[in-house]
């Protein structure tokens, strides 16, 4: 601008002619009009720049405004997930935990319940069988000390016991009898397994040599324990196995008395 200015200036102080003039006036101001579009341009040109630029700025940082905003959303659902996932994972962890301790504590309570049962099971049957064991053995007891009867001729009648033969006057010959029956170890041993599950039952008269070795065959036992089991000499010993009879001994040997008896529990009697 100040160059036109020098130059307008210069033409007047030279007395250029009014034409020529006029023409470097109008080239001036197109020069003027010019500088002014293109300073207006690069206005515009700066300012559609400094637009984008700061559009592009703002989208930027709205983009990324809205990238850390999302980054955030995420990482808070995802942290919300994981603390959700954590109490689910808790809460699953403490109710396994309670299940277990309540089937533990059932299962500890059904056990001591059953020990407690086969306890008091086994205390009842322990007192039930020393009951039965004490019963039974003042029955023996009371068995023992029961007396046979004797009548009136001095004999033992009715259900006697070993203790009876050991009493005046049956006690001399008992005895003496019972000392001199002798026995092999081999035949008592054959005896001991023979004798397994077997009663015997023994029909004898004191005033019988042959049971001690004679026989009142009109004799018979109070009550008729005799009664059906066709007993016509003494002694008389009846075996018997699971209740049914298997042999007699009847007032003497057939051989000798071990041998007879082996032989009657061997069912060779």
């Amino acid at each position: 601008m100040k160059k036109i200015a020098i130059f307008t200036l210069m033409i007047l102080l030279f007395g250029c002619g009014t034409h020529q003039l006029d023409n470097e006036a109008e080239l001036a101001k197109e020069i003027v009009a010019k500088e002014k579009a293109e300073k207006e341009k690069a206005e515009k040109e700066k300012a559609e720049k400094e637009k984008t630029e700061k559009e592009k700025a703002e989208k930027e940082k709205a983009e990324k405004e809205k990238a850390e905003k999302e980054k955030a959303e995420k990482e808070k659902a995802e942290k919300e997930k994981a603390e959700k996932e954590k109490a689910e994972k808790e809460k699953a962890e403490k109710e396994k935990a309670e299940k277990e301790k309540a089937e533990k504590e059932k299962a500890e309570k059904e056990k001591a319940e059953k020990e407690k049962a086969e306890k008091e099971k086994v205390e009842k049957e322990k007192a039930e069988k020393e009951k039965a064991e004490k019963e039974k053995a003042e029955k023996e007891k009371a068995e023992k000390e029961k007396k046979g009867e004797i009548d009136s001729s001095g004999n033992l009648i009715g259900i006697v016991r070993k203790s009876d033969f050991l009493r005046k006057p049956f006690k001399d010959w008992f005895e003496r009898k019972y000392k001199a029956y002798n026995i092999s170890n081999e035949d008592a041993t054959k005896l001991k397994e023979l004798l397994k599950d077997i009663k015997i039952e023994a029909f004898v008269g004191t005033w019988c040599p042959d049971s001690r070795r004679d026989v009142n065959r009109q004799k018979k036992t109070p009550k008729n324990l005799q009664q059906g089991k066709k007993i016509y000499r003494v002694p008389t010993f009846i075996f018997y196995k699971n209740g049914k009879e298997i042999g007699r001994f009847i007032e003497n040997a057939k051989e000798e008395t071990t041998k007879d008896i082996i032989n009657i529990l061997n069912g060779r009697g």
